[in-house]
């Protein structure tokens, strides 16, 4: 669950970046071992980061209610945003590197410029915490998942909410969009795993944890494989593997 994370990595080339409860976060260099950078200025926690496809700049979150921009080659604070007033707990870039979307315990999603830090839109609709946010490949759609189980689509152009999606019966902790943007996968809190069209909003696969398993998150946002392969994938791992009620399901 992504407010509370105990830590959170995340990979690009030969680098990689860690973020701790401590407030601070540190880049790594993966061939050799050693800490390249030092990023210090959140206050609190920080519960999420998410780099750019070139892997120039990453942005941060935390639970002191800002998010950073950092540059990757120099270690520098190049923006601090300002603007949620409760825990932000995650954060998903566009693959142009040009916007990033924000979600927050105090149930808005914001989308900021990341040259400027300026706010662009902000996303109200959720009645309680929004905890994961993913962008679509292009950077046209947003997918979030809260505590009020539905999952909301949104346009990242207009702000405004393109489609609500729901089915679950308990709260969705983390969703993540495939690389070209036609499904989402969603985690519910010690529930069933989604994979869902996003254009029609069906269920596509319903993915049953394996036993002892309570909780878990997934990232498709670099991935190139579809939900069917993805699927067979956890099948050959043990996962049961069923159709959801409205499923269409792809061969």
């Amino acid at each position: 669950i992504t407010t509370r994370l105990v830590g959170s990595e995340m990979c690009i080339r030969d680098r990689c970046i860690s973020a701790s409860l401590g407030g601070s976060l540190h880049i790594w260099d993966m061939e050799t071992g050693i800490c390249l950078h030092s990023l210090e200025g959140h206050s609190n926690r920080v519960t999420s980061v998410s780099v750019t496809a070139d892997g120039q700049r990453c942005v941060s979150t935390s639970y002191d209610c800002t998010l950073r921009i950092w540059d990757m080659d120099t270690g520098t604070c190049l923006h601090i945003l300002e603007g949620h007033s409760d825990w932000i707990n995650s954060v998903s870039v566009t693959t142009d590197g040009r916007r990033c979307v924000s979600a927050s315990d105090d149930r808005s999603l914001r989308i900021w410029d990341m040259e400027t830090g300026t706010c662009l839109h902000i996303l109200e609709g959720h009645p309680s915490s929004v905890h994961s946010v993913s962008v679509t490949a292009y950077g046209r759609w947003c997918v979030c998942a809260s505590d009020d189980r539905p999952l909301h689509i949104w346009d990242m152009e207009t702000g405004t909410c393109l489609d609500i999606l729901e089915g679950h019966s308990g709260q969705v902790t983390s969703v993540s969009v495939t690389v070209d943007g036609r499904w989402n996968v969603d985690v519910p809190l010690g529930s069933s795993l989604q994979i869902r069209d996003m254009e029609t909003g069906h269920c596509l696969k319903t993915l049953q944890p394996l036993p002892g398993l309570t909780r878990f998150s997934v990232d498709l946002s670099a991935a190139s494989i579809t939900p069917p392969a993805f699927a067979e994938v956890l099948r050959q791992n043990g996962a049961r593997v069923s159709p959801g009620p409205n499923a269409s399901v792809a061969k």
